[in-house]
């Protein structure tokens, strides 16, 4: 008997758009998307097991995104609840509005607890910041998307001391 095992089933959901906010690949305020990626260990080509979950948000426009944690993209995705229960008549306006400044609300709180541990973290890379060219950091400012929040605040740090040693 010959069992079939297979680790390429991929699975994305998009949970539709959670809000309007800057995309630094378009320069403008654009709407972005929730999207999960599960991918699944497989007998018979029937899906099992979830080997890893990715959770992304994304530009609608042109893709560009960032990966989120499970805790990030739950808050997201109330956004994008409420969102969608307003449009399908489920709750009034002034409920969609408490709603949404309760979820916002979290959202920044969670986002500056983010902000406050990458400022901890970033200290590692000060002595390492410190040898690039004035280029290079200026091409990791450009870039955000494609860096670690720690690793952009040590870059912004070193910008900000090479500006005022001038």
């Amino acid at each position: 008997m010959s069992i079939i095992f297979d680790f390429d089933y991929t699975n994305t959901t998009n949970y539709g758009t959670a809000q309007n906010q800057y995309c630094a690949s378009c320069n403008a305020i654009k709407t972005w998307e929730l999207i999960k990626k599960s991918k699944y260990f497989t007998l018979f080509s029937i899906p099992i097991l979830p080997q890893s979950t990715k959770y992304w948000h994304q530009c609608t426009e042109c893709k560009q995104g960032d990966f989120l944690s499970k805790k990030e993209f739950d808050a997201h995705k109330n956004i994008a609840d409420i969102n969608t229960d307003f449009a399908n008549g489920t709750i009034s306006l002034d409920e969609k509005e408490a709603q949404l400044n309760a979820a916002f609300l979290a959202l920044e709180k969670m986002n500056a607890e983010k902000k406050e541990q990458a400022l901890s973290e970033s200290y590692k890379w000060l002595s390492i910041v410190a040898l690039k060219t004035d280029a290079e950091l200026l091409a990791v400012l450009e870039k955000q998307n494609d860096y670690q929040l720690d690793f952009i605040i040590a870059v912004e740090v070193e910008v900000t001391k090479r500006r005022l040693n001038k």
